[in-house]
């Protein structure tokens, strides 16, 4: 028998821990190309310090096609995550819940 949502949510068997996004392997190239878009972004204010407008340009575009990347990347993980939480079965502990979603191919 399924229990509402509104219960389900304050199920502790459901409720995420503090980390337990970065302990997702599938979220690490956007948290890489986050970093990615805070060292262009340096490159860039570096560059224009120095009176270089063409690699200020080149690492500004760098930087916003790696940020906007990263955050749609980490977006989209997080919403996947909070679907493969929300159909697994209660049985399986939520710290095992991600292998035992990832091991059938999903």
């Amino acid at each position: 028998m399924d229990r509402p949502d509104d219960l389900r949510a304050n199920d502790p068997s459901t409720i995420g821990k503090p980390g337990d996004p970065l302990m997702d392997p599938k979220t690490e190239p956007g948290y890489i190309l986050l970093g990615l878009g805070l060292v262009t972004f340096a490159l860039a204010v570096i560059a224009a310090a120095n009176d270089l407008m063409g690699w200020m340009a080149i690492s500004l575009a760098i930087c916003v096609i790696s940020v906007v990347g990263g955050l749609a990347w980490v977006l989209y993980e997080r919403g996947r995550m909070k679907d493969v939480m929300r159909h697994t079965p209660r049985r399986v502990p939520p710290r095992l819940r991600r292998l035992w979603r990832s091991s059938d191919g999903a």
